[in-house]
């Protein structure tokens, strides 16, 4: 009896440590983003292509996009299958989107909890438009502590390809909005 009220407890502290990861994202919290290695120019995504990715366990893993936005809010649509996301942990996978306006400070962020599409809990969307013409980065990211298989699959792009730039370099994202309990950091 006395571990089945102390599993209760714990998988509570669990849940709320999820609560508080997810309503701290949707604040516009930063995390700044660092490529591992030079920009490969052969690793474009177009409308209708689909791109795999295998994303590590290790905390902050991830893969960057790039493209050219040409502006006038043209629509930017994005789906990706997620697998490999343990249970509780959906909004610690998901895109944060950067531009040349905003800096490091995330413009759009989306998680597969959150965002998911068709009530299909391994699928999700990213929206994005702006009137400026700017580089915008897309950065996938997993915080969920185990290894992933990521399709990525444009759905509307403003006429200019999706450019795979490489894996983020580990280390170089700062949890934001998750607890210390979970082993990271909460900053705001």
């Amino acid at each position: 009896m006395l571990k089945g009220r102390l599993f209760i407890a714990m998988a509570g502290g669990v849940t709320a440590c999820a609560l508080l990861a997810s309503s701290a994202f949707a604040d516009g919290d930063m995390v700044p983003v660092g490529a591992a290695g030079p920009m490969r120019p052969g690793n474009q995504i177009n409308v209708g292509d689909a791109m795999n990715l295998s994303v590590t366990a290790q905390q902050g893993a991830g893969e960057i996009f790039r493209m050219n936005y040409p502006g006038s809010s043209l629509p930017v649509e994005l789906t990706a299958r997620i697998t490999g996301v343990p249970p509780g942990m959906m909004d610690n996978a998901g895109f944060d989107v950067y531009d040349d306006i905003d800096g490091t400070t995330v413009v759009e962020h989306t998680t597969l909890g959150r965002n998911q599409l068709n009530n299909d809990p391994n699928l999700m969307e990213l929206a994005y438009s702006s009137d400026a013409a700017q580089t915008v980065t897309i950065q996938f990211f997993n915080w969920t502590g185990a290894p992933l298989t990521v399709t990525v699959m444009p759905l509307q792009l403003p006429q200019v390809p999706l450019i795979q730039i490489g894996p983020t370099i580990p280390g170089s994202a700062t949890a934001v909005g998750i607890s210390g309990v979970a082993s990271m950091q909460i900053s705001h």
